[in-house]
C-alpha cells in the first residue's frame, strides 16, 4: 500500500497571532517579575546589611532581636527626614469631571511617618 496520509497545514495567520500572543505573554512575565525583584530589593538590601553588623551574637534570639533593630534604625536613617507634620499649600479643581478649569486653594498640614516597610502620607 502507497497511501500517503493528508496532513493539512495550520493557516499562516493563526500561526503568526499565536507567535506574537506567546511574545507578549512572556515579556508580560518577565517584566512582572523584574518589578517584583526591583520593589522588593531594597528591605532585602537592609536586613543583609544588619545581619552582617548583627553577626557577632551567639544565640540566635540575641542576633534576631538585633537584626529587627537594626534594620527598624536603617529605615529610620534612610526615611526618617519625613516623619513631621509639614505645612504645605494644596488645590483641588472647583467642580470634578465637569469640565472646570477653576482651582480652589486651602492650606493643609500633611502627616508623614514611615511603618515598617512603607510610607504613609494623611492630609
Amino acid at each position: 500500500m502507497n497511501a500517503r496520509p493528508d496532513f493539512t497545514r495550520p493557516p499562516v495567520l493563526s500561526q503568526l497571532v499565536a507567535a506574537l500572543l506567546a511574545c507578549a505573554l512572556s515579556g508580560g512575565l518577565l517584566g512582572a517579575v523584574s518589578g517584583l525583584f526591583q520593589r522588593d530589593g531594597a528591605p532585602f538590601e537592609r536586613i543583609v546589611a544588619a545581619a552582617r553588623d548583627c553577626a557577632g551574637y551567639a544565640f540566635v534570639s540575641e542576633r534576631e532581636a538585633c537584626i529587627r533593630l537594626e534594620a527598624e534604625a536603617r529605615l529610620q536613617r534612610d526615611f526618617g527626614v519625613l516623619d513631621a507634620r509639614w505645612r504645605a499649600q494644596d488645590r483641588r479643581l472647583k467642580e470634578k469631571l465637569a469640565g472646570s478649569d477653576e482651582w480652589v486653594e486651602f492650606n493643609c498640614t500633611p502627616l508623614v511617618r514611615t511603618a515598617a516597610e512603607a510610607i504613609s502620607q494623611t492630609n
